[in-house]
């Protein structure tokens, strides 16, 4: 998970961290390997896609959940095992 930092508090001289960094960071954590890597406190980069057949399963804004398509923790479009722990919402 990939934080933009906002100014807060007594941070406020700060500037936020600019995007175009957390996209790099976001591209350097694919390259080299990572599966699930996520920005957060952005409006993109959240949702989450199969590592094998990258469709999207998982779509979110912010931290709402707007579609949510795995079927018992596995990808509905190529059966791949994704890795998480999950639970139907009450």
């Amino acid at each position: 998970h990939i934080s933009r930092f906002h100014p807060d508090y007594k941070f406020y001289n700060y500037a936020p961290t600019d995007t175009e960094v957390l996209r790099k960071a976001f591209k350097l954590g694919r390259s080299a390997g990572l599966n699930y890597i996520y920005l957060g406190n952005v409006r993109e980069g959240n949702d989450t896609y199969c590592p094998n057949c990258h469709k999207l399963l998982i779509e979110r804004y912010f931290y709402d959940i707007q579609n949510f398509k795995l079927k018992d923790g596995f990808c509905p479009f190529c059966r791949r095992k994704i890795d998480g722990v999950f639970c139907q919402a009450r």
